[in-house]
């Protein structure tokens, strides 16, 4: 950075440098003169001295702040406060400790109790607690009308105690009272509760134990879906339509037919096989698109049969 300094003589205080090209160096100090001062001063002339209103500051003044009023809508919302005086005292508030709780000097003292007082200790550790009228201990345990006004109260035990009973129908329950009015409680329906009227209680008992309603009823017609066993004799009718059927042990599948039984049934395959090699040891050119007739026996020829069928006879 490079500093130039002027050096330029013969200036007075008020003077200003100002450029002059026919001075040496191009710059020459002159003096300032002041014309057109002020004439007037908010209308006033002369030697003028100003006050607050004259400049616009009338409400100005220089009162001390511990001294000045407050505003009427401050004042307002001071009335809504309480005076820090009242807190703790006789018709004042009650002040709170650092666990937000009323503290027990404040405390009405019928309302007070000890310490070391709990939920379970028992009566005998409140203060200030109220007597227990005579005629009450004596009605302890019995049934009581009570009569008066508060404290002035009578307690008088009833003559006797209470009977309830009950009975029951298809669809209500009534619980009845030898001293008072009965109950009838009605059986319960889709919208009220009630008693389970007996229709219920037999559809409950015809559903099967580990039943379930959540699937759908094709589901639970579906035997795919279905597990586990279940007896012939509980499914109507299934024994007798097994007991027309054909037995599996009693089909016979020889082709030989070798067992010849009476109480078995060739399979058509081993049907079919037997004949097919008996006419093959037995056939000749007349035979050639003959027709085969398999009998019993000869005395099952049924009577017209046509000339060129043959005949076969099971032996």
């Amino acid at each position: 950075m490079t500093t130039s300094v002027l050096a330029v003589s013969g200036g007075t205080d008020g003077q200003v440098l100002t450029k002059d090209s026919l001075q040496p160096g191009g710059l020459a100090w002159q003096s300032v003169s002041v014309t057109g001062g002020v004439s007037s001063v908010n209308t006033r002339t002369g030697v003028v001295t100003l006050t607050a209103s004259d400049v616009g500051l009338a409400n100005v003044n220089n009162t001390a702040d511990t001294d000045k009023p407050v505003s009427s809508a401050v004042q307002t919302e001071l009335n809504k406060k309480i005076d820090t005086t009242d807190k703790g005292v006789a018709n004042g508030v009650a002040t709170l400790d650092s666990s937000g709780k009323v503290t027990s000097s404040q405390m009405p003292v019928t309302s007070q109790v000890n310490s070391d007082w709990d939920a379970t200790s028992g009566v005998a550790q409140i203060l200030n607690k109220p007597t227990i009228p005579a005629q009450l201990n004596a009605a302890a345990g019995a049934n009581m009308t009570i009569t008066g006004t508060y404290p002035n109260l009578t307690f008088v035990a009833a003559s006797s105690a209470t009977d309830l009973s009950f009975t029951s129908t298809a669809t209500n329950a009534t619980i009845a009272s030898s001293t008072g009015v009965d109950a009838t409680m009605t059986g319960a329906s889709a919208t009220n509760a009630g008693v389970m009227v007996a229709a219920d209680k037999t559809k409950l008992d015809g559903v099967a134990a580990g039943a379930t309603a959540n699937a759908t009823d094709a589901q639970l017609r579906d035997r795919a879906t279905h597990t586990g066993t279940q007896a012939i004799a509980t499914v109507t009718g299934l024994q007798t339509a097994l007991d027309l059927k054909l037995d599996s042990a009693n089909v016979d599948i020889d082709t030989g037919l070798v067992a010849n039984s009476d109480t078995k049934v060739a399979s058509q395959k081993a049907t079919k096989t037997y004949v097919d090699t008996h006419l093959a040891t037995k056939a000749d050119a007349t035979m050639v698109g003959a027709k085969v007739l398999l009998i019993d026996n000869a005395a099952a020829l049924p009577a017209g049969t046509p000339a060129g069928v043959v005949v076969v006879v099971k032996v």
